[in-house]
């Protein structure tokens, strides 16, 4: 038997090659029957994970007009999906991605939102559609987070273990001790706290951070870790158990 050889390359042209065909009919001026029968041809005929593909490929696909990314992720995104990753989009669309997410993004458990930089009431919608996404284990929230934001993930998201607030100029000590107080957050084995364009968090807060989240295992690229470590030891904790937190988040 020969060996199996991959057919990555192969998929990856085929999903190109589909994107640009829904690229041509999506452009043209659609009926809403027309979108109604396209959106349940291609549910119909595509199996779930194709689909998923097709909609990661097209938001990621840099020639496709904004407009057609959406459209194509409106048709082809299910409640199933478990993954969904945007890249850069103008600030006019963020509303739309809002309704996306709130319509088809109840079951997502991978969900990165870098390069869509939510503000004012698109980013309170998006925090309220966070309540319903009690499956998500990975969030990507660079530079929009805010201590609201972390509130919701406290008490809605129990599976969440990977949380990227890197950025966020309105996350504060509030933010993080709701995290660590939530039963919710003790799964929780990265939150990232670089602050590339803001103000570093206090090393108090950190260090508290570390200190009460068990399975915390990576802050990012916090730069003041050596400060953490120094306040632990004054905080008259044993060597031991310092090293113990620092081993564990190396």
């Amino acid at each position: 038997m020969a060996p199996f050889k991959s057919t990555d390359r192969l998929t990856t042209l085929l999903l190109a090659y589909l994107v640009q065909r829904l690229n041509k009919v999506l452009s043209q001026k659609l009926k809403p029957t027309e979108i109604t029968r396209l959106e349940a041809y291609l549910i119909e005929n595509l199996s779930l994970a194709t689909a998923q593909s097709l909609v990661q490929q097209s938001l990621m696909e840099t020639s496709l007009d904004p407009k057609i990314q959406l459209k194509i992720a409106n048709l082809l995104l299910q409640p199933t999906h478990s993954d969904l990753h945007f890249s850069f989009l103008c600030a006019n669309y963020y509303p739309e991605v809002v309704r996306l997410l709130e319509k088809k993004g109840s079951g997502l458990r991978k969900l990165s939102l870098r390069g869509v930089w939510l503000k004012a009431a698109e980013r309170r919608a998006f925090t309220k559609v966070l309540e319903g996404m009690s499956r998500l284990s990975v969030l990507s929230v660079q530079y929009i987070a805010n201590d609201e934001l972390l509130a919701v993930l406290s008490k809605n998201c129990p599976t969440l273990r990977w949380l990227d607030v890197s950025g966020s100029a309105e996350v504060t000590p509030k933010g993080l001790k709701n995290l660590q107080e939530a039963k919710s957050c003790c799964s929780l084995e990265f939150v990232g706290l670089g602050c590339q364009g803001c103000d570093p968090l206090p090393i108090k807060a950190v260090a508290d951070l570390l200190e009460n989240l068990p399975n915390l295992q990576s802050i990012g690229a916090y730069p003041f870790m050596g400060g953490v470590v120094q306040l632990m030891r004054k905080k008259q904790q044993s060597g031991s158990a310092v090293m113990q937190i620092v081993t564990r988040i190396r």
